[in-house]
């Protein structure tokens, strides 16, 4: 998986920042300022800021999400308690309940996503030697890159923002047809999001979601022949080694499976090998499409399908 994919609609996304960027610009003068201090350098695992960054946001927000079993779809899962976990965790049961993403949950979507992903960013960053021109220099790219997650996320999910839905996309990613699903858990300060996942359709010919070209090819192309693909699957720092991937993952499947209708999803992984070791142990195999170190294309046959065939219907547009 990469971080903002550099896909159709994250291109869009960055034409329509770029006058926000230009305000951000303002703050980078001001970085050399007395007094500024701006929250990221070169990336230390803990949030992608250095220790004594005074504006690095590791804490992901609190969720305003819209519960999925209130979501049209979920009754056709067979075991609706997929989307309800609890997890015993540091002598303490951890509550968990999937959710659809609201307008007022993008940005702490975005931190997350910066947060599980930071290591992209981290060519394009200044070692903190460099001192107040490495943080001006790094908090702008940051900044852009939140803008540019937060506009894609928009364009992403505005089906499931206005028509909360589990169910099939009937179109592409780019034209707002795209699932994301959060994980959420209320740790005593408020709903939290902990995990985060995207559900889309895909052709299952090993294309990555960065593939302009291949994009592009989509916008004449038949959606009906695409296939469930899973991205952006990613884990809070704070909250990993918990066995909330495997829980995360399982919840995916099922929704593919249960509502979807379909036997079949697929995925890329990257460089990580944790996350890989977790979709080998999960009977992912590699297609042997377009294989490379960075990324490898994988998919997993669901069993129990309900219903003979593979899933066809879509999400309807509501009338009401």
């Amino acid at each position: 998986h990469v971080l903002a994919a550099r896909t159709l609609e994250n291109q869009c996304a960055m034409r329509r920042v770029r006058s926000a960027v230009l305000g951000i610009g303002a703050g980078v003068v001001a970085g050399f300022a007395p007094g500024f201090a701006p929250g990221f350098v070169r990336g230390n695992g803990k949030c992608g800021g250095t220790q004594d960054s005074s504006r690095s946001k590791c804490q992901v927000g609190q969720a305003r999400a819209f519960p999925a079993r209130l979501a049209d779809g979920f009754e056709r899962l067979q075991d609706p308690s997929v989307l309800f976990q609890e997890i015993e965790s540091d002598s303490s049961t951890l509550k968990l309940e999937a959710m659809l993403p609201e307008t007022g949950d993008l940005e702490s979507i975005s931190q997350l996503l910066m947060e599980s992903f930071i290591e992209v960013l981290e060519p394009w960053m200044l070692p903190a030697s460099l001192g107040p021109v490495a943080s001006a220099w790094n908090w702008l790219i940051m900044e852009w890159e939140r803008q540019i997650i937060k506009t894609t996320l928009t364009v992403n999910y505005k089906r499931i923002m206005t028509q909360p839905s589990l169910r099939k996309p009937k179109g592409w990613q780019f034209e707002g047809e795209s699932l994301g699903m959060l994980l959420v858990t209320d740790a005593g300060n408020g709903p939290e999001a902990v995990a985060f996942l995207e559900l889309c359709s895909l052709p299952p010919d090993g294309r990555t979601p960065d593939d302009t070209l291949g994009m592009l090819l989509m916008v004449f192309g038949d959606s009906r022949s695409a296939r469930p693909y899973l991205q952006n699957f990613c884990v809070a720092p704070k909250w990993r080694r918990r066995g909330l991937g495997r829980v995360l993952l399982k919840m995916a499947e099922r929704v593919v499976r249960d509502v979807w209708r379909e036997d079949r999803i697929y995925l890329h992984a990257g460089s990580n090998e944790a996350a890989r070791n977790l979709y080998r142990s999960s009977s992912y195999q590699m297609t042997g499409l377009l294989q490379s170190p960075e990324s490898l294309h994988m998919s997993k046959a669901l069993e129990g399908v309900p219903g003979t065939e593979r899933a066809t219907d879509v999400l309807e547009a509501s009338t009401v």
